[in-house]
C-alpha cells in the first residue's frame, strides 16, 4: 500500500476513535500539504484536539493497532499506528497552542472525509512553527525542544508548505488571520516577485474556490501543479496588504467550510 494511503488510513482510524469520544479535532502538519497535492515527501502528521491528553489516551485505550505514548521530559503525546511497516506516528497538539482554541466548521475543511485545519488556519499555524524554528535554530538543547510545536517540522519544510498552499489556494486565504510582521519576515528570507503571477491574481474571478478540496476533485491520486520555483510572495503580499487603492488591509473572505 502506498505510504500516503497508509497516512490517510491512520488518520481515518484515529479520527474514528476521537469522534466516538466526542473530541473535536482537525489534522495538521506536512500531511495537510500532501493531502492538498504537494509533492513534498513527508510523514509529518499532527492532530489538533480540544481538551487534554488524558482524553486522547482514553479514546484509544484497548486498541490493538494504535497506542499513545507521552514523553516524560517534553510532555509531547504521540499516537502510533502499528499496522504498516514501519509504523506511523501522529503527534497530538492542543488547540490554542497550535491552531484555533476551538475546532468548529468555521476553521475546518474536509479532505477525503477527514477534518483538517482550514487553509487560513494551516498557514497561520505553519507560520508560527516557522517563526519558532527560526528563533530556536539547531543545535537545540532539551530546554528548546518543548517550544517547538511539532515533532518533525523544520524551517525549510515549513517554508515549502507555506509557499505551496499560499500560492495554490490564494483566494481561500483570510489574510487577517496571518500576522503581517511574520509574513514580512518570511518574504525577506524567501523573496520573489512575479509580474505574471500578480497579473493572474488580478484577473481571477471574484468568487473563491470551495474550501473542501474533495469538491475540487482532489483525491489520493490527484496532484495539483507544482508551485512556482521562485515563489511570488512579495507580489501577492503587496497586492493584498499594501495596494495604493486600498488604504486598509484587504479582507479576503474565506468560503464557508463544511462539516
Amino acid at each position: 500500500m502506498p505510504r500516503t494511503r497508509q497516512m490517510f488510513e491512520a488518520a481515518s482510524i484515529l479520527s474514528a476513535f476521537l469522534s466516538a469520544a466526542s473530541i473535536p479535532h482537525a489534522f495538521y502538519g506536512g500531511f495537510t500539504s500532501v493531502a492538498l497535492g504537494s509533492p513534498r515527501d513527508t510523514e509529518e502528521m499532527c492532530c489538533v484536539v480540544e481538551g487534554g491528553f488524558k482524553a486522547i489516551r482514553s479514546a484509544i485505550q484497548g486498541s490493538e493497532i494504535m497506542t499513545a505514548n507521552q514523553s516524560s521530559w517534553s510532555g509531547r503525546l504521540f499516537v502510533t499506528y502499528h499496522d504498516p511497516i514501519p509504523p506511523l506516528e501522529i503527534e497530538i497538539l492542543k488547540a490554542g497552542e497550535t491552531g484555533p482554541k476551538r475546532i468548529n466548521p468555521s476553521n475546518v475543511m474536509i479532505i477525503n472525509q477527514l477534518p483538517f485545519l482550514s487553509i487560513s488556519e494551516f498557514i497561520r499555524a505553519k507560520m508560527n512553527d516557522w517563526v519558532l524554528y527560526v528563533n530556536h535554530p539547531p543545535p537545540m538543547t532539551p530546554v528548546d525542544l518543548p517550544f517547538l510545536p511539532s515533532a518533525s517540522h523544520g524551517s525549510e519544510a515549513d517554508a515549502h508548505d507555506i509557499i505551496f498552499v499560499l500560492c495554490t489556494y490564494t483566494q481561500a486565504v483570510d489574510l487577517n488571520r496571518i500576522q503581517e510582521n511574520e509574513m514580512d519576515r518570511f518574504i525577506k528570507l524567501y523573496p520573489g516577485s512575479n509580474a505574471a503571477y500578480a497579473e493572474e491574481l488580478s484577473t481571477r474571478p471574484s468568487s473563491p474556490p470551495p474550501s473542501d478540496p474533495s469538491a475540487m476533485g482532489l483525491s489520493l491520486n490527484t496532484h495539483l501543479p507544482n508551485p512556482p520555483q521562485v515563489p511570488p510572495l512579495v507580489a501577492f503580499w503587496s497586492m493584498s496588504f499594501r495596494s495604493p487603492a486600498s488604504p486598509t488591509k484587504n479582507h479576503v473572505t474565506p468560503p464557508n467550510n463544511p462539516h
